[in-house]
């Protein structure tokens, strides 16, 4: 079975994006085929903070005008999604979201020692460590992670880390403090939850749960077609309980669009800027068996008749990346 899992931020989505923006990325969606979709620069207003300081939310289609529930809308009945984000001290409640086709994925369950079922939503992570000897500090975003179980797959777990790194500004502290933010994600965050085994889950059965950490990296890997600010690293090694994994940063293609100029001669030669948006994960937790691939979708030209100016105005400064993968 092949799956594809779509990750796209969709800057500054909130209740005032207008019907033509909630409609392309719709579109977008339903064309793609994608059956879990993860997305950045997602606001919402109408939420409460927990008592950790952040958010999670089951939304609905018929929850007004946010921008989620428009979404889910336009693309039917069969989809589901949730809003979540990191902390009260960010202005307008940005964050992140899921969406999930029910026909092809479903949210964990287990019966409890009191006879309850519990569903597992997606959550921000809150609770991870930092190592202060190496100078790494608290995220500016925690993460929003979620698992997903296959329809058709009962005993195999997709665990998916929706990332939003620090921007900052374009000078070289904030440069290492992206770097940063990638290592307490990818280092501490990630071994964290790629094996956790859950109540209700077989012990025995650790080899199904597949772990990716997708989104905007604010990062480019080293290319002769990119500029800084790179990762630190695009293969590298992180400890798991004394079990040494082998990770790797996929998505070397550009996903950012230059800032449009008001010269038409410049417009003409109006294209792409950054390799910001990838995906992480255990590479040899993925070689048995399993068939991967994290591309960009060139939506401006597929979809948008190559108008960068238009797309950049009424869309987004990102088009989305595509994660497949197929489990035989």
């Amino acid at each position: 079975m092949s799956y594809r899992i779509g990750s796209f931020n969709v800057r500054n989505m909130s209740q005032n994006a207008d019907s033509e923006k909630i409609e392309a990325i719709a579109k977008i969606i339903k064309s793609e085929n994608f059956q879990i979709v993860v997305l950045q620069e997602v606001f919402c207003k109408n939420v409460t903070y927990g008592q950790d300081g952040s958010i999670s939310k089951m939304v609905q289609p018929e929850d007004g005008n946010e921008p989620i529930a428009s979404l889910l809308k336009n693309l039917g009945a069969s989809w589901m999604g949730c809003f979540g984000a990191p902390s009260q001290e960010r202005k307008a409640k940005e964050g992140y979201a899921f969406l999930w086709n029910t026909k092809f994925f479903h949210l964990p369950k287990a019966r409890l020692v009191n006879g309850q079922l519990r569903t597992y939503y997606p959550r921000i992570y809150n609770n991870y460590t930092i190592r202060k000897r190496d100078n790494q500090q608290r995220l500016i975003r925690n993460p929003f992670f979620a698992r997903f179980i296959p329809n058709n797959q009962p005993k195999m777990e997709l665990r998916i880390i929706n990332v939003h790194l620090y921007f900052g500004k374009d000078r070289t502290q904030d440069y290492e403090k992206r770097r940063k933010e990638f290592e307490v994600i990818s280092q501490n965050i990630y071994p964290d939850v790629s094996d956790r085994v859950y109540w209700g889950h077989d012990k025995t059965n650790l080899g199904s749960f597949f772990t990716i950490m997708i989104g905007d990296y604010n990062l480019n890997l080293q290319r002769p077609w990119n500029e800084k600010p790179f990762v630190s690293y695009e293969t590298f090694e992180i400890n798991d309980n004394g079990k040494i994994k082998k990770m790797r940063i996929f998505q070397e293609s550009k996903t950012t669009l230059k800032t449009p100029s008001e010269d038409e001669n410049e417009q003409q030669r109006e294209t792409y800027s950054n390799n910001y948006d990838h995906s992480t994960y255990d590479v040899e937790r993925f070689s048995s068996g399993i068939k991967c691939n994290t591309k960009v979708i060139d939506v401006v030209r597929k979809y948008h008749n190559n108008n960068f100016k238009e797309y950049f105005k009424n869309i987004s400064d990102h088009i989305p990346i595509c994660f497949e993968f197929e489990n035989k």
